[in-house]
């Protein structure tokens, strides 16, 4: 086998251990300490430290240090903060690594990069030191997110080495802050260290040979003809053309559940799956699609062998996983029929837009909820665990030698003293001492309270303690259940309730919410159950998200006076029933209140807070929801100081502001992705560059950033204000292969001259997204209104003007003032004047309102010689007042022309007059595509020439 292009090494040293035998074969370098990493360094944290101690503890002078960046061969250092271009910088980088690796235990990496040899090196544009720090620099930013380092956490430093008869680069990376223990990396993660520094070579090379372009083609290509491959299944299983397919289906079709979730992934289709995979594979194989497919997987295949080749080892698998990806499409195209085969009827198909295709798109995004705040609704107050039995319900057991529930006096008021409001610390001992007896007679009950108090402590000891109670307990709930005689009833649905939770939360075993779903559903008359199986419903926990179900429960719930149930049923339905909400508010916010009588509970009175703060019932009084808030944060609840740092903010509670700043202080220090979303997402808007860099870097910092469709949605607008392209592009398209909706929508609009295939490929990913928006009843009169505009003008679907202005119709029907535009707009070019006294009514109040849109459809109106209001003097008068509203060079050029040309010639003929225009604009707009793709050719060579002077300036912010 021919030897490799690149072979990487990693070991790894820790401060306070024996070298790693592979650096120290002969065990004679002893300790590994700061010096011996960064030799004599300036900075020492030992008070007493002297040279002698120095020269006794160090084997190896200047320590590896010296031995990368000094050795004969040696190119100059490259850092995490760019080049040492001198010995004065050199000391304060030695002395900032000798800070950092003085700790025990603190560990250093140490890769080689070794390459074939200088003549395949340069094969991948590999000349000298500049080429291989930038590929290094791209690598570990990659690798560290892989493996869970945070880039801006890290410290590094490189040397490239010519002195032998290959290339070979010296590499050191560390934590500031320590996050990682673990020394060695796994297999799987060392591949993809090398994975990435060949990604990094593969472009060079294909830059060299100028086929960069064409890679990134074929690649957008490949997406094409697999967009192309599902379209076809699609229509073999919509055609119904295939006697043997279509008879599959419809037996399928007989015996899919008519409720429940129709997704391929769903456990609901479990049991289905063989027979949905079965009716894939001859999908796949018809003579339509297979060719296709063959060619298709044939492609990826030869991806992953240029990998494999210059590797020796596998490291990718884009054949599995793409045809994996492809049979998932189709089966679920396959269970979507099952739907309309339902209904008969076809869900109308929805999309975003604006009003006209000079309009930035994100003009119609909806902006950030404030209220769309995550929350802990998966917590309900401790205190209701502790349900006592019926009246009627006797249940004690006094056997001390086995597992027993007990409502015994000593225990209720341990409970009593556990759950009291302000409790002193006196009484919290107390409650302790009783629970401890009670748990020594093995009452199960004090077993998981005693847990709860070990936990509340937070040391490493405490923490032990409470979970090992907490699993005592669970076996001892588990043991009752069993031996009971009773199968159904109070008790029975008590200690399925009760085991369920364990397993819910994973106190003292592992989370599992398949069993957890599995014990709650068998307490169908406990009210907590129900509230708990429906937030497992809610989030898909355990099984795919079910909506319907859990509002089912939440109901059932709320009707046998659960008032978490009541609170989570009410969210749900505001959006369709406001005033059935803010009932359902105000007996959620009555019954919490009667909890916190007998408790002292933070999560409690953040609900209370919610409620009143965010309006969701009648009669509130803004102080007292600030004083509840107030009080749960002082109690440490972590969802009460997200939602306190935006209200104030949002508010500008002066008053306020310093608890607000601190709080928000203490969640960035923490990394609290919330916080880091929130704050990041704020600093783009702003208009200095450094806040800008510096929401990004928050945004940046959150872990799988990569992997969010909305994060990487707002990097893309980020580096846009901060006018990086390239990298705004590369957020753009990763969002947009990721699923967010206006992504795709933007970068299929920004890729429509330059690749057209790939265009109508995004065109008609994002036209799905909105669909799915819409489903799921996310801003739908936007969607619509964008799905309209698709139709009118062909962008990822066939044009279809008629269906677009029947979809307007509907929309200005609603009240969409845009839609009724555009739908005005459409009857006026279509001199379809049989509602113009409506539409001149219309359009006049949006006229007032601003609306400049409505103006220019409206002078429009009173430029045509056919329409019924014909007056070009108002025309011209309205076009110069958006004129001087705008300064908009288009409505200019249309006013010289009505006031002069048209005039001139004295004829009102509208037709010539506006193919005049319309080839005018197209001339104005080839015009501007021309000075656009200079002005980016100008940033490209402005980013290039200037990017290391970009990164000093911004370095450490980014």
């Amino acid at each position: 086998m021919a030897s490799p292009d690149l072979v990487n090494m990693m070991a790894f040293i820790k401060n306070g251990s024996s070298y790693p035998k592979s650096l120290d074969p002969k065990g004679k370098k002893g300790i590994v300490s700061t010096e011996s990493l960064v030799g004599y360094s300036r900075y020492t944290s030992r008070e007493n430290a002297n040279d002698n101690q120095k020269q006794e503890m160090d084997y190896s002078p200047g320590g590896y240090y010296k031995y990368s960046t000094e050795r004969t061969g040696a190119t100059k250092t490259y850092t995490h903060e760019g080049w040492i271009e001198s010995k004065q910088a050199m000391t304060q980088f030695r002395n900032y690594v000798a800070k950092n690796f003085q700790d025990e235990d603190k560990i250093a990496w140490l890769p080689v990069q070794s390459f074939k040899d200088y003549a395949t090196a340069s094969q991948y544009g590999l000349f000298n030191a500049e080429d291989y720090a930038q590929i290094t620099k791209n690598t570990l930013n990659r690798f560290f997110k892989h493996v869970g380092l945070e880039p801006t956490n890290m410290i590094w430093w490189m040397n490239y080495h010519n002195n032998k008869n290959h290339p070979h680069v010296h590499l050191v990376f560390l934590e500031k802050n320590v996050t990682r223990e673990k020394g060695t990396f796994t297999i799987g993660e060392l591949k993809e260290f090398k994975r990435y520094m060949l990604t990094e070579m593969k472009e060079r090379e294909r830059l060299i040979l100028g086929t960069d372009m064409a890679f990134k083609q074929n690649m957008k290509l490949l997406q094409s003809s697999k967009q192309l491959l599902q379209n076809k299944g699609m229509t073999i299983i919509s055609s119904k053309q295939d006697k043997q397919i279509e008879d599959s289906i419809q037996k399928l079709f007989d015996k899919l559940p008519s409720s429940g979730r129709l997704q391929y992934g769903s456990s609901n289709m479990i049991p289905y799956r063989e027979e949905i995979d079965n009716i894939v594979t001859m999908v796949l194989e018809h003579e339509y699609v297979k060719e296709d497919f063959e060619n298709l997987m044939q492609n990826f295949r030869e991806l992953d062998s240029v990998y494999e080749g210059h590797l020796n080892e596998k490291v990718t698998n884009m054949q599995d996983s793409e045809k994996l990806k492809i049979r998932k499409v189709i089966a679920n195209n396959i269970l979507s029929n099952f739907k309309s085969h339902k209904s008969n009827s076809t869900n109308v198909i929805d999309n975003e837009v604006q009003l006209n295709s000079n309009q930035d798109i994100d003009a119609q995004e909806p902006k950030e909820s404030f209220n769309d705040l995550s929350d802990d609704e998966l917590n309900d107050v401790s205190i209701i665990d502790e349900a006592n039995p019926p009246d009627d319900y006797i249940f004690i057991n006094e056997d001390n030698r086995i597992p027993h529930i007990n409502w015994s006096p000593k225990y209720k008021d341990a409970l009593t003293l556990l759950y009291k409001p302000k409790r002193t610390v006196h009484e919290l001992e107390k409650a302790e001492l009783l629970l401890t007896q009670e748990a020594g007679e093995l009452n199960v009950l004090a077993i998981n309270d005693l847990a709860k108090v070990y936990g509340n402590r937070h040391d490493d000891q405490s923490l032990k303690l409470s979970n090992e109670k907490y699993t005592e307990a669970l076996k001892g709930f588990e043991s009752i259940l069993a031996s009971t005689n009773e199968k159904g009833g109070w008790m029975a649905e008590y200690l399925n309730y009760r085991i369920g939770k364990y397993y819910m939360y994973g106190n003292g075993t592992e989370i599992d919410y398949l069993k957890a779903r599995t014990h709650l559903s068998l307490a169908s008359s406990n009210k907590f159950a129900l509230y708990s199986l429906g937030t497992l419903y809610e989030r898909g926990y355990g099984g795919d998200v079910d909506i319907d179900t859990a509002k089912t429960l939440y109901q059932k719930s709320s009707d046998l006076g659960n008032p978490y149930a009541t609170y989570s049923l009410a969210k749900h339905i505001e959006n369709e029933d406001i005033e059935s909400s803010k009932r359902l508010y105000e007996i959620a916010l009555h019954g919490f209140k009667e909890y916190l009588k007998d408790t002292e509970d933070d999560a409690l009175q953040y609900k209370i807070a919610r409620i009143i703060l965010d309006e969701k019932t009648v009669g509130v009084d803004k102080k007292e929801g600030l004083d509840y808030l107030i009080k749960s944060t002082e109690l440490g609840n972590i969802h009460t100081k997200r939602f306190f740092i935006k209200y104030v903010e949002k508010n500008n509670l002066s008053n306020l502001e310093h608890l607000a700043t601190k709080y928000k202080n203490e969640l960035l220090q923490a990394k609290d992705e919330n916080i880091l979303n929130y704050e990041g997402s704020r600093l783009l808007k702003s208009v200095e560059r450094e806040d800008i860099y510096l929401g990004i870097s928050y945004l940046s910092s959150i872990e799988d950033y990569q992997s969010d469709k909305n994060i990487t949605y707002k990097l893309y607008k980020g580096y846009t204000s901060a006018h990086e392209l390239g990298q705004a592009l590369r957020y753009l398209e990763l969002s947009a292969e990721l699923g967010n909706v206006y992504g795709a929508y933007k970068y299929a609009e920004l890729m429509k001259d330059s690749n057209s295939e790939v265009s109508s490929v995004y065109y008609l990913k994002s036209f799905e997204l909105m669909e799915q928006e819409i489903e799921l009843k996310n801003n739908v009169p936007f969607f619509k209104f964008r799905i309209a505009q698709m139709y009118e003008k062909g962008l990822g679907v066939d044009k279809d003007k008629k269906l677009a202005k029947n979809m307007y119709k509907s929309l200005a029907h609603e009240g969409h003032d845009y839609a009724t535009t555009k739908y005005i707009y459409m009857n006026l070019k279509d001199k379809n004047y049989f509602e113009y006294l409506t539409m001149q009514k219309f359009l006049m109040a949006r006229v007032k309102k601003g609306d400049h849109e409505s103006a220019k459809t409206m002078a429009f109106m009173y430029l045509d010689k056919d329409s019924p209001v014909f007056s070009k003097e108002r025309g011209v008068e309205m076009l110069q007042q958006v004129y001087n509203e705008t300064l908009d060079l288009k409505v200019k050029e249309s006013i010289d022309y009505y006031s002069n040309d048209y005039t001139k010639s004295n004829t009102n003929n509208f037709s010539n007059a506006k193919s005049s225009i319309n080839s005018a604009l197209a001339a104005i707009k080839r015009s501007d595509a021309e000075v656009k793709r200079i002005v980016r050719q100008g940033l490209d060579d402005y980013l290039e020439t200037e990017k290391e002077r970009e990164q000093q300036k911004y370095g450490k912010i980014f």
